[in-house]
């Protein structure tokens, strides 16, 4: 999941800046070619699983400084679980080295990283500065000016809970494996925020827009009253 997610949200971020800009790309997103941006999610996630799988694949060495931690903390025997590691090599006391399947492995991983990033920033950015020139029309009513002021911020936002929830905690883990810092049972906490990342990202537009937030409490409240107008002796 984490890898297509690393393709997934460049091609959002590039969808919202073609429908702002009306850029021919949007074109793209409107007939068969839209084949092509939804591979582009998949194939991220393949050269993601497949780096995780040739790179980080289990090793014995790596599996004795994890049993400890595995019996003591979580209680858990080799025969119950699969895992995937990077594991980095002491060959002295003194002198440590990388493994180099590990260092490749973090390499490439860091290298998705980067470019989703960079892409996301580039066209996150094209689109603040559309939606500040959209503000700045002399012609442009004030209703349309509030529609535009809360794209802008659901727009921060939704930057924002990608990088938090995605880019951050997983450049956090790549480096603490180089650096040889041990995070133990706090490394779970981030297939916690992948998991709750799907449910999260939709958040800032209901709440911010106004529009969507009053459709929201309007079902929120039919919801809730739907017990009692059952009961009602009016209802049919």
């Amino acid at each position: 999941m984490f890898g297509v997610s690393l393709g997934l949200f460049p091609v959002l971020f590039i969808y919202r800046y073609s429908v702002l800009s009306k850029n021919k790309l949007l074109a793209t997103f409107e007939s068969k070619t839209i084949l092509i941006w939804l591979s582009i999610p998949l194939t991220s996630g393949l050269i993601f699983g497949t780096i995780a799988c040739i790179l980080t694949s289990p090793q014995d060495i790596a599996f004795q400084q994890l049993e400890p931690f595995l019996q003591n903390s979580l209680r858990i025997s080799k025969e119950n679980f699969e895992y995937l590691c990077l594991y980095f090599k002491s060959i002295t006391m003194q002198d440590k080295i990388l493994s180099n399947k590990s260092l490749l492995a973090v390499c490439l991983m860091h290298l998705l990283l980067i470019c989703s990033l960079i892409l996301i920033s580039y066209f996150g950015l094209k689109c603040y500065k559309l939606i500040n020139e959209k503000l700045n029309q002399s012609n442009a009513s004030q209703e349309y000016r509030n529609i535009q002021t809360q794209f802008f911020y659901a727009l921060v936002v939704q930057t924002m809970i990608p990088l938090a929830l995605l880019h951050v905690p997983a450049v956090l883990v790549l480096l603490a494996g180089v650096f040889q810092i041990n995070l133990g049972l706090i490394s779970g906490c981030v297939p916690f925020a992948y998991a709750i990342f799907p449910a999260v990202d939709p958040l800032p537009t209901i709440f911010i827009i106004k529009s969507y937030w009053s459709a929201t409490k309007l079902i929120l409240k039919s919801f809730l009253t739907f017990p009692r107008r059952l009961k009602s002796p009016t209802a049919v």
